[in-house]
C-alpha cells in the first residue's frame, strides 16, 4: 500500500500480487487523527467490487487494528491486521499486473418482422444491456405503424 498524507487526509493505492493466485489493485482513501487511522480500500476482484474498511492505531511506525470487508451489501470477511512502514519513497510503486477477465458478449437480438410491435422491439434491444442503457425510439420509426394499434395497418383500412 502506498499512502500520501495531506493534513489529516490519506490517499493512495494498494496491490496484491500472490505467487499462485489472482492479483488485484485498489484505491485507498482515509484519515489520520492523532494515533487513530481509518482507511477504506476499494478493489475489483473477479469482477466483483470489494470494499475493505481498516481502523487502527498508529504506534512506532506500525498500524494495528481491525478490518471488515463487504461486497454487494453483505459482510464477507473481518478480522485483525498489522501494517508496518517500509519505505517513505513512493516513486517506485507500480500497480499489479491484472489479467483481464473474459467477458461474454451476448448475441445480437434478431428482428424477424418489420411489423413487430414497438414493445417487442424495445425488449429485444434490452437483452444487450452492455451496448447501451437507453433506447432511442427514433431507431424504430420504420417498425412502428401509424394509428392507435401497432398492427401496421393504417386507420380506416382494416
Amino acid at each position: 500500500m502506498v499512502l500520501e498524507q495531506n493534513g489529516n487526509d490519506l490517499l493512495g493505492r494498494a496491490k496484491y500480487e500472490p505467487e499462485g493466485g489472482k492479483a488485484w489493485n485498489a484505491d485507498v482513501i482515509g484519515s489520520v487523527v492523532g494515533e487513530k487511522v481509518d482507511l477504506t480500500m476499494s478493489a475489483l476482484k473477479d469482477n466483483v467490487l470489494i470494499i475493505t474498511r481498516l481502523s487502527g492505531i498508529l504506534a512506532n511506525e506500525d498500524i494495528n487494528g481491525n478490518f471488515t470487508q463487504a461486497s454487494e451489501g453483505k459482510v464477507i470477511n473481518n478480522g485483525t491486521f498489522n501494517a508496518m512502514w517500509i519505505n517513505p519513497d513512493t516513486s517506485s510503486y507500480t500497480p499489479a499486473t491484472v489479467e483481464a477477465p473474459a467477458v461474454a458478449t451476448p448475441a445480437p437480438a434478431e428482428v424477424t418482422s418489420a411489423a413487430q410491435p414497438a414493445a417487442a422491439a424495445v425488449n429485444t434491444t434490452a437483452v444487450n444491456k452492455t451496448e447501451k442503457r437507453f433506447v432511442d425510439v427514433h431507431e424504430y420509426k420504420d417498425k412502428i405503424g401509424p394509428g392507435g394499434d401497432l398492427s401496421g395497418i393504417p386507420p380506416g383500412m382494416g
